[in-house]
């Protein structure tokens, strides 16, 4: 039986993503829209994707893709609203750091990001992630899990959490 379940969610996923691959339209389309609408499409790719990464998590710990009090929906309202402020973040930090490099002495910092690849470009872009991780992940990651119990607390329903 699980095994059934594992091929009806791995020919779910392909049907679901395959057209990106197939069709040139729809990835045109998407990625427009994606350049068009980063904050919404952060909210979509995140609500989808995090939550589709819950829900295989949820398989590997209990066996089932689904259990009582999981909270699908309500974990996807939280993953939309973490991906806009992920959003937030990297543009947040992408232009930030440069800025602190630049007044800790690294010229053009702010144009690496652009360049041609370097030794320059790699050290602003491990400052920018390394930046990202410990001021920002932490935070998320606190909100993240108190969500998760929140969820969990009041029965997984979108009517009981908010």
């Amino acid at each position: 039986m699980k095994f059934r379940n594992d091929l009806l969610f791995i020919i779910g996923l392909a049907v679901f993503f395959l057209p990106f691959f197939v069709f040139h339209d729809v990835f045109d389309s998407y990625y427009r829209f994606n350049l068009e609408h980063g904050l919404v499409m952060s909210f979509i790719k995140f609500a989808l994707l995090a939550t589709l990464g819950e829900v295989i998590g949820l398989r590997i710990k209990t066996g089932r893709y689904h259990e009582k009090r999981f909270g699908l929906f309500p974990r996807a309202i939280v993953w939309g609203f973490l991906g806009i402020t992920i959003y937030m973040a990297f543009s947040i930090f992408a232009t930030g750091t440069p800025q602190f490099l630049l007044k800790l002495g690294l010229n053009d910092a702010d144009t690496l990001l652009h360049a041609d690849l370097s030794w320059k470009k790699v050290l602003v872009s491990f400052s920018v992630s390394t930046a990202l991780n410990l001021f920002y992940a932490p935070v998320m990651m606190t909100f993240h899990k108190i969500t998760d119990l929140h969820i969990r607390e009041k029965g997984g329903t979108l009517r009981n959490c908010y």
